[in-house]
């Protein structure tokens, strides 16, 4: 008889599991062997764009019997998408929340730049940074996914694409935002679009140089996907530059998070348009 099972007690259950696969597995006859994964799960399991299905992790592979993968299925822990089981959610106004920035100012650039910082040396493979509402219009208007839903838009994000490419904007309808959104030297100068303004300023601070370029384009608002690799490609001391920018400036929070909104793709590696 197996010991009894403590569902509190991990190794207790896992004790558990073995011998009940030994035990089933001991009774089985008959049965070919053949050459198998021996670890096949979702977590193994990548569907490229183009349809294709990349099997991955084959240290367990080999000859066994031709029920194993049945039975390892059966007793592996269940699977979640590493978005499902690692997030970080900021709370800008509550200073009892567990994460939180210094202040609430900057609106998401503040928050955005705060996570980074914190997680710079454990950052995940791919990074989602989000608005905090989950859908609906007029709330989410520039979630462009069904029901202008942020969890269809991650459900439909090609990870591959963001690991080759490093950064993904999750708006696909380019308007607002292109074809030239932020040109720093209109002329005439139209003077509702102060982040334009702003820009002229900010650049030297946060990129360190005068290369203002005439135009700066990208679909508004400021949610897109990332990569690790990209993120490292600027070093720890510039986000903490851009943080301070934004602490610190005495533009308001509309205006400042809106220069921000199109800087990240240049930030992270993209071309100005």
């Amino acid at each position: 008889m197996p010991p009894q099972v403590r569902p509190t007690d991990p190794d207790s259950l896992c004790f558990n599991n073995e011998y009940v696969i030994q035990q089933t597995v001991g009774e089985l006859k008959g049965h070919d062997t053949v050459f198998t994964h021996g670890d096949l799960h979702a977590g193994n399991i990548i569907v490229r764009s183009d349809g294709t299905v990349v099997i991955l992790d084959w240290r367990l592979a080999g000859l066994w019997p031709e029920y194993l993968e049945f039975y390892r299925a059966m007793f592996n822990a269940p699977w979640r998408p590493s978005w499902d089981r690692e997030n970080a959610i900021y709370v800008v106004n509550d200073p009892k929340a567990p994460l939180r920035p210094q202040k609430n100012k900057g609106r998401e650039s503040n928050v955005y730049l705060q996570y980074i910082i914190d997680n710079y040396d454990r950052l995940p493979s791919t990074i989602v940074f989000l608005h905090s509402h989950r859908d609906g219009y007029p709330r989410a208007w520039h979630t462009d996914a069904d029901d202008y839903s942020n969890v269809q838009a991650v459900r439909s994000l090609q990870i591959d694409f963001v690991q080759r490419n490093g950064y993904a904007n999750l708006r696909c309808i380019f308007i607002p935002g292109c074809p030239d959104e932020i040109q720093p030297f209109r002329n005439p100068r139209d003077e509702w679009r102060s982040a334009e303004h702003a820009m002229v300023d900010a650049w030297p601070i946060l990129f360190n140089n005068t290369a203002i370029p005439e135009v700066i384009a990208t679909p508004c608002c400021a949610q897109f996907a990332v990569s690790r690799a990209r993120v490292r490609e600027r070093p720890l001391s510039d986000y903490i530059r851009f943080h301070k920018w934004i602490l610190e400036t005495d533009l308001t929070d509309d205006v400042s998070g809106r220069v921000m909104e199109y800087l990240w793709h240049i930030i992270f590696g993209q071309d100005p348009v």
